[in-house]
């Protein structure tokens, strides 16, 4: 379209860009361009490996600047994440300052913590030395710790306004997750907690809340335009 705002629409873990989907007309009535596309390793994107968002927010940051290239200097640029790709945002927000506003649906803290929670509900194990020697193979196999995937090390750094929204209900990344991120933030911010949703299903079972919180959250941060 011809609009100068755009959202870029970021997906989970072992997921692509068609679950983005479920977010489109979302933006697309509120008359942004939206933006889906796969992570590395994921859907038709190459790549040797996932990186958790240790890698994907540096390909997020290539991608803002193909749409600013695409819409202009003076266009806004939102980002919105779930999941994986909610952590991969804030991590983005971190080290690229040209994003309008960004929304996170069901983040991460860190990598650790995730993997630690993983491990005792799925498998009953404790985090050590499990977690320790798959942080060592993630540096061996793929460059980085799993540490170094922190969104609660970096948000408070963060000067782009954040919406945080979780499902109440969410076991597979605990709903603490994002509350702790969102009092850790010290940019503008707002927190959504969706009553009865699971993981990542926050747009289904409130689709009317979603879009007024979000449309309120973006409209908050537009300056108001004076007659004169």
């Amino acid at each position: 379209g011809d609009s100068r705002e755009t959202v870029i629409c970021v997906h989970g873990y072992r997921a692509n860009l068609f679950t983005s989907l479920r977010y489109l007309h979302l933006f697309y009535e509120k008359g942004f361009n939206v933006l889906i596309y796969d992570h590395r390793y994921h859907g038709n994107s190459g790549g040797p490996s996932i990186g958790m968002g240790f890698y994907e927010k540096y390909d997020l940051c290539t991608i803002v600047s193909w749409v600013l290239d695409k819409t202009g200097p003076m266009s806004r640029v939102g980002i919105h994440g779930e999941s994986m790709g909610a952590a991969t945002s804030v991590l983005h927000a971190a080290i690229d300052d040209r994003i309008a506003f960004t929304i996170s649906d069901c983040p991460y803290e860190d990598l650790t913590s995730q993997f630690a929670y993983r491990l005792k509900k799925d498998y009953k194990l404790p985090a050590f030395p499990f977690v320790y020697s798959g942080s060592l193979l993630a540096k061996i196999l793929r460059g980085f710790r799993f540490k170094e995937v922190s969104p609660s090390a970096v948000v408070a750094e963060i000067k782009t306004p954040i919406l945080f929204v979780h499902g109440d209900a969410d076991d597979y990344v605990p709903t603490a997750h994002g509350i702790k991120l969102y009092h850790k933030a010290r940019s503008r911010k707002g927190l959504f907690l969706v009553k009865g949703a699971e993981h990542a299903e926050s747009i289904f079972v409130d689709p009317e809340g979603y879009r007024t919180v979000v449309y309120r959250f973006i409209d908050s941060l537009k300056p108001v335009e004076s007659n004169s």
